[in-house]
């Protein structure tokens, strides 16, 4: 079975198979949260197993203002019962206990009391805030260079500080409630910040205005705090990075900044490891990945020591691209790719060979 609706709207009951291929299962049905009228539909999807064909056999629809569950036919050719009798096109008021039987299915209607579901839409913010504060990994902290002293000057650049890249690209991209950038966070604090664009996400060709500004920044502070990454024509679902390195920009704006100033921490936003040839000249790293909506306050608690970094690396970071495991098989020869690493792929790969990597798989410090 399935169940076809909004993934991201409040849970407001089940349905439970207890009879089928699925037997033990238990499938979501959830409500809009700006739903009118008759409420919100959940089409539900049996899929036949034999020809793998999915027919939505039966609706069910809540409707919040009266607090009540219907259930109707839906444009599956097969028989819907409701408690042992045809389920009809019309509207049928349905309650808890409740039983479908479709196609070998037998389906039991669990409802949420409503008076449990909320949807604050602020409070799920500042919980996407904490969840990336115990996620984020703190890959570098030499000479205590974090947390940072409130009363120094502190150069923010980077275009990131301030437009900070969140999520992922394709089917995975959402409308966020809301986004808090680090400078967002940090607003109102009373600390000394100079803020630079430093590079454009837009493109990788380096701007030396811009370069200029974030070195005049750097050159007046006790300390810089660089946010790089990778930005959304980097990578995204549908097509395959050919490299591992930060924009142009971004380095060469890392290697300026550095030749000022020898307090630099370095905030990364990517989905994946990325190379650093500058991570033995900074003082710190901090890895946000993608951190959801609220990343700004995640990084503003952890680089003023509110937060104590606890996240560990999914993965190893290689030094450089051609130390990848699948570095000579990809990407293969027209659409065939020989996956000749087997399974010494990841931390089994560099263990086995003993290999120097930037960061192995599970490091992460406090």
């Amino acid at each position: 079975p399935g169940v076809k609706g909004s993934k991201i709207s409040p849970v407001v009951g089940w349905l439970v198979c207890t009879e089928g291929h699925d037997a033990g299962k238990d499938f979501r049905l959830h409500a809009e949260n700006n739903s009118v009228g008759r409420g919100s539909d959940q089409d539900v999807r049996l899929n036949d197993p034999n020809n793998k064909v999915s027919r939505e056999h039966f609706t069910v629809t809540y409707d919040p203002h009266h607090d009540m569950y219907y259930a109707c036919m839906g444009r599956g050719k097969a028989i819907v019962y409701l408690n042992d009798y045809p389920l009809g096109n019309g509207m049928v008021a349905i309650k808890k206990g409740d039983k479908f039987k479709v196609a070998g299915f037998t389906l039991v209607f669990i409802p949420l009391e409503q008076k449990d579901v909320k949807w604050d839409k602020d409070a799920d913010h500042e919980l996407a805030g904490k969840i990336e504060t115990e996620s984020a990994v703190l890959l570098k902290n030499d000479d205590g260079a974090l947390p940072l002293d409130p009363n120094d000057t502190i150069a923010v650049i980077g275009r990131f500080a301030k437009i900070p890249r969140y999520q992922g690209g394709g089917s995975s991209h959402i409308n966020s409630h809301k986004v808090t950038s680090f400078m967002d966070a940090a607003k109102g604090k009373g600390h000394d910040l100079i803020y630079a664009d430093g590079y454009d996400t837009d493109k990788e060709e380096v701007d030396r205005a811009l370069i200029t500004k974030a070195v005049n920044a750097a050159k007046k502070s006790d300390v810089a705090v660089i946010f790089a990454g990778l930005p959304d024509i980097f990578e995204s679902e549908g097509y395959d990075r050919s490299h591992m390195r930060l924009p142009d920009n971004q380095n060469a704006l890392i290697e300026e900044v550095l030749s000022v100033q020898p307090n630099v921490i370095v905030v990364l936003h990517n989905g994946s490891a990325v190379e650093m040839p500058w991570a033995d000249r900074v003082k710190g790293i901090l890895e946000m990945y993608l951190g959801g909506q609220n990343v700004g306050t995640a990084e503003y608690e952890l680089l003023f020591g509110k937060a104590n970094p606890s996240g560990r690396l999914p993965e190893t970071f290689p030094l450089k691209l051609s130390d990848n495991p699948s570095y000579l098989n990809f990407p293969g020869y027209k659409d065939t790719v020989s996956y000749a690493e087997g399974v010494f792929v990841g931390y089994r790969y560099y263990d086995t060979k003993d290999m120097n990597v930037l960061f192995p798989f599970g490091h992460g410090l406090s």
